[in-house]
């Protein structure tokens, strides 16, 4: 992965990520896994980092558990589920975890980063046939994926590698899928999201990309502080195949963002 600025020997400086994953079927319809993640750079964003050969070590959470305070390392553990039912839904959680501290569990500590999501997927609703719907929930704590560089956080080219809108939100999430006959597809979706941005000169910790070292506050953090934001998407989909390959596609997307504070800034 490569950083977003900067410059050595005319390339950008280089950051890398390994990432582990152990599942287990518990049933034939029940998968639970773990996973570990460790996204490396150099604390001096103007060094080269070469690949270390420890990074191939295929066993999952041997650095996590065994080199927590190596510089340049940005770890990261979590949990995934995954439940089919009745051959027609599909219920999915993930918990992630990024230099979580119980000792300072919930006391709103800027390192205790946790994203979570909720899902499920219902096929052939009402058995009829092509009919999906699937809802979601995302909750994703203040400085979530952040570091105290680029070359440590969860990005890639300035552009967030999990979430799109980065930290600091809780969302709803609804679509709806029909394909009512084998030319025609439809899709609509309904996104809610309330969520905190940050105010000029204070970082509140849903942009990625920011240093938190520049944090308003070590402990009392919570999601949506800073200035309180409301987002609204619905957006509706309508595409037909002509023939294979070309499809002609309408349309709509209304979107609404309102906000405690007017910064004057388009978002």
């Amino acid at each position: 992965f490569a950083g977003a600025t900067g410059s050595i020997d005319g390339e950008f400086p280089k950051k890398y990520m390994t990432l582990h994953r152990l599942g287990f079927d518990v049933t034939p319809n029940l998968n639970i896994g773990v996973f570990e993640q460790i996204i490396y750079g150099d604390e001096n964003i103007n060094k080269a980092v070469p690949i270390k050969i420890a990074y191939f070590n295929p066993f999952i959470f041997t650095r996590s558990l065994f080199n927590t305070n190596e510089p340049g390392e940005n770890k990261a553990t979590g949990l995934d589920v995954r439940w089919n039912l009745f051959n027609t839904m599909s219920v999915y959680g993930t918990a992630y975890f990024d230099g979580l501290q119980l000792k300072e569990f919930g006391n709103g500590a800027w390192n205790n980063n946790i994203a979570s999501q909720i899902g499920v997927k219902y096929f052939d609703v009402l058995e009829i046939s092509n009919l999906d719907i699937q809802a979601e929930v995302n909750h994703i704590t203040p400085y979530t994926y952040a570091r105290k560089n680029y070359l440590m956080n969860a990005a890639h080219f300035r552009q967030p590698l999990a979430h799109p809108m980065g930290a600091n939100l809780r969302e709803v999430v609804g679509i709806l899928r029909y394909q009512p006959i084998d030319r025609l597809s439809i899709t609509a979706k309904a996104i809610i999201t309330k969520f905190g941005s940050d105010l000029p000169g204070r970082n509140f910790g849903g942009d990625v990309m920011r240093n938190t070292d520049s944090r308003v506050q070590d402990f009392d953090n919570e999601v949506g502080q800073g200035n309180s934001s409301d987002l609204q998407l619905y957006d509706f989909t309508a595409s037909y195949m002509l023939k294979h390959n070309l499809f002609v596609d309408l349309r709509q997307t209304i979107r609404n963002l309102s906000q405690e504070v007017n910064t004057g800034k388009k978002e």
